[in-house]
């Protein structure tokens, strides 16, 4: 077993350490590394240790504790050279190797090894708990650990890859020890298979991500199960084993989700009046942003789809989109609705250019796919929506919402043409750090008949 067969590269561990001087450590019994005891010697040692202090724990203990307890047992002289160089990394080494003596392994068998007291220590190392925090560390433990099968380990390993802490940012290997510790039913493998495939640009990836989202979700994973509720993903008519759901996502070759029962709830709903848009911005971007109602962040697009653009060229800046659940009705056969808007040149009216109403009246998301945002838009942070119906026999306010009525600022400017639908209103939101000129509202109307839609923009 070596570094580099174990996918690690030795310029990653702190310079002039003992992991520079031996191969993963335990070659020791071979020939012992440079001011380090010989193999012999060690396992006098340990012996020493552990008739005075039965049954210890070696790894937990502080390097101090460690030198306290080997000073008290009267052996602390045959080991000038830790404490003198490189104490650290040499007293790691040494309590690994001690404690793979105390156990009976002396010839280091890495497959009968104790997989959870490795794991467990590298969590400790890498959140620094009673330990010095040391991400190289913790990485090296968790591959004992996930090479000796244990699946906690593994989607450590994983999350360590795909991270770039304790090694080098590497997809390829985050995915191969995230899909063992998947296909050993670790739904926290499954989610973060998930997120490691949104990433991708290629709906074929993407589509896998998701059905490793709808894995952890049959196996009760909250988190998932929350992500496909707002994703409107009804996962539930999945009639596959999980064995046959892992081989399948194992392959990477997913179809259309459709093929194994997974289906969209956005169904358009009878009209209820209008509901009201509560936005909170949040930190974090959940997972899949694109398949969600929300303001900034990215849109859903297509293959196929272009950015929007105005006719100079130049990309609209993305603002809201809203999938059309059974909590509201839009006009027609709508899906999705999305507004992009040109805020250097602020355009008023329909007439303008600078403006976009994008309207689905059929979502294919197995060919959903991620297009950049253009370099000269804005990039917003994300912002959830929370849906609120309004009773009809409430007071009307100039506050965001769709379907319904609108509420002008200055009088009636509803599309002449016959055949318009209200859409929404948009009032000035400073969660979503929009600002339309002077603390205005944006109006959009859409002709089921004709396809074509209609914006104006008031101000007080």
């Amino acid at each position: 077993m070596s570094v580099k067969d174990n996918g690690f590269d030795k310029k990653n561990a702190p310079a002039k350490t003992f992991w520079d001087e031996c191969d993963y450590m335990i070659l020791w019994n071979q020939e012992a590394p440079e001011g380090m005891p010989a193999w012999d010697d060690l396992r006098k040692i340990a012996k020493i240790l552990n008739a005075k202090f039965p049954r210890t724990d070696v790894l937990s203990l502080t390097d101090a504790k460690l030198l306290e307890m080997m000073s008290e047992a009267g052996i602390l002289q045959t080991l000038p050279e830790i404490i003198e160089s490189e104490k650290k990394d040499r007293l790691f080494a040494l309590k690994c190797a001690l404690s793979r003596v105390i156990e009976g392994d002396e010839d280091y068998d890495a497959h009968q090894h104790d997989a959870d007291k490795k794991f467990d220590m590298g969590y400790r190392y890498y959140y620094g708990e009673g330990v010095e925090q040391d991400y190289s560390k913790a990485a090296l433990l968790y591959m004992e650990a996930a090479e000796q099968g244990h699946a906690g380990a593994q989607c450590n390993l994983g999350a360590c890859y795909y991270c770039g802490k304790g090694t080098e940012q590497d997809n390829e290997q985050a995915t191969h020890w995230l899909k063992k510790a998947a296909g050993q039913g670790n739904t926290e493998a499954m989610f973060c298979l998930a997120i490691l495939y949104e990433e991708a640009c290629e709906a074929e990836k993407q589509r896998e991500g998701l059905l490793w989202l709808i894995l952890a979700a049959q196996q009760g994973d909250r988190e998932a199960k929350k992500s496909l509720s707002e994703m409107h993903l009804d996962y539930t008519l999945v009639d596959m084993k999980e064995g046959e759901l892992i081989a399948l996502a194992e392959q990477g070759e997913i179809k259309g989700l459709a093929d194994y029962g997974v289906r969209y709830t956005v169904d358009a709903g009878a009209s209820v009046g209008a509901v009201r848009l509560k936005l909170k911005k949040l930190t974090k971007t959940p997972l899949y942003s694109h398949l969600r109602s929300h303001f900034g962040d990215q849109p859903y697009f297509e293959e196929g789809e272009e950015w929007p653009r105005t006719k100079s060229g130049n990309g609209l800046d993305f603002v809201f989109q809203i999938f059309n659940t059974d909590n509201f009705g839009l006009p027609g056969n709508i899906k999705l609705i999305q507004f992009f808007y040109n805020f250097d040149k602020m355009p008023w009216s329909a007439k303008e250019d600078g403006w976009f109403i994008k309207v689905y009246e059929h979502i294919d998301m197995d060919n959903a796919v991620f297009i950049e945002t253009p370099e000269e838009c804005w990039e917003k942070d994300y912002c959830e929506i929370e849906f609120e119906s309004i009773s009809p026999s409430e007071k009307r306010s100039f506050y965001s919402h769709v379907c319904g009525q609108p509420v002008w600022l200055q009088g009636n400017d509803s599309p002449k043409n016959k055949g318009f639908q209200f859409l929404f209103q948009i009032a000035s939101e400073d969660e979503a750090g929009l600002m339309w000129s002077d603390m205005g509202t944006v109006y959009a109307f859409y002709n089921p008949g004709t396809k074509e839609t209609w914006f104006t923009l008031q101000s007080h």
